[in-house]
């Protein structure tokens, strides 16, 4: 997203949009709409989570920081670093994410001794991790860093920065980037 979208407004549009949605629909919205994803969908462990999250998730705006592209014989994914926080600061200003960001940078690059095993899990490109709590004593708040997999036809333009995602921790871990097609 190069600029950012007011969250209550995609909020309207999604929640009517999701309302009119059938299985088809949603099929298509997590990126299973060929018929050979419905198969794969059949022994993928994220799509009943992500189908229930469609119904009882709540869009937030993250911060995308690092993205790698994944190329599969069945789809391809990016491969998302996300950071998100539970303060009402960052609904309020989303663009505030990129202070964070930063300090993630520094952080990783300071090689702290009392963050080393916290900077050598980040570090690493292989994790991968569902709202991983970075050190409250550096951040200075609670600060979560997950990573998602997204397939590429369901947001082809996906990039750094402030995106929309829909969660809710009591339904499942996952968490789905919202596809452009509901704000754009």
């Amino acid at each position: 997203m190069s600029e950012i979208i007011n969250l209550s407004e995609v909020r309207n549009q999604f929640v009517k949009k999701r309302s009119e949605m059938n299985d088809k629909q949603i099929d298509a919205f997590l990126g299973f709409d060929s018929r050979k994803d419905k198969i794969l969908s059949l022994f993928s462990i994220r799509y009943r989570p992500a189908k229930k999250l469609i119904n009882e998730g709540v869009l937030v705006y993250v911060y995308i920081y690092k993205i790698s592209y994944v190329l599969n014989n069945n789809s391809n994914y990016f491969k998302s670093w996300i950071l998100f926080s539970p303060s009402l600061k960052y609904e309020e200003n989303p663009a505030e994410y990129r202070k964070i960001s930063a300090e993630l940078d520094y952080f990783l690059k300071s090689h702290d001794k009392r963050y080393k095993k916290f900077i050598r899990q980040l570090e690493n490109n292989e994790n991968d991790f569902s709202l991983f709590e970075l050190p409250f004593e550096y951040f200075k708040e609670k600060v979560f860093v997950s990573t998602i997999y997204t397939k590429e036809k369901v947001n082809p333009s996906l990039k750094v920065g402030v995106n929309i995602c829909l969660l809710n921790r009591k339904v499942s871990k996952n968490i789905i980037f919202l596809p452009e097609k509901f704000y754009i």
